[in-house]
């Protein structure tokens, strides 16, 4: 996972949406290693942690705050965070969750706040439901020859649907 190669270091990304003085949330936080770097480089730092994970163990930094979440529902304070992440968590979400969980992270957001929501599904229908759960903005990055890159919707809509016709042996050795 992206996330997890880059821990304890914060993507590049993620530190340019940060400051001393910001509010963090991981969600699906997992072992918490990112929200666990994030904090000594901001105000608060929440780890959203699914039911399956132990909560005595997440909270290392005093301003690192560990919450129980099933991913749909995000139980931090309204318009409290600046910058929030989630990495393949879309994917784990029923689809008719989906929309409710986007809801949840818009509610968290602060105005100006922004959603990194790393995900390898495919974007089509994904635009319309950030538009539809209140994000104003919605960019698309992807790596390209192993820099990231904003790529405008039209062109991922295109290359999504030229690997739509192809067979699924060129598709996956198209995908790697």
């Amino acid at each position: 996972m992206l996330v997890e190669r880059l821990a304890p270091r914060l993507p590049g990304f993620l530190r340019r949406a940060l400051s001393l003085r910001s509010t963090f949330l991981e969600i699906g936080a997992g072992d918490c290693a990112l929200a666990r770097c994030a904090a000594g480089h901001v105000e608060r730092a929440y780890a959203a942690l699914g039911p399956h994970h132990h909560l005595a163990g997440a909270a290392r930094a005093s301003n690192l705050v560990p919450v129980l979440s099933d991913g749909v529902l995000i139980p931090v304070p309204e318009a409290s965070v600046d910058a929030a992440l989630s990495e393949r968590l879309i994917e784990r979400l029923h689809p008719r969750d989906v929309l409710e969980h986007l809801q949840s992270v818009r509610r968290a957001l602060r105005r100006g706040g922004r959603y990194f929501c790393i995900t390898s599904h495919r974007c089509r229908g994904l635009r319309e439901l950030f538009i539809e759960a209140g994000f104003r903005e919605v960019r698309f990055h992807s790596r390209i020859c192993g820099l990231h890159a904003e790529v405008p919707y039209w062109m991922l809509r295109a290359v999504e649907a030229f690997l739509g016709i192809l067979p699924c042996g060129l598709r996956a050795e198209a995908l790697k």
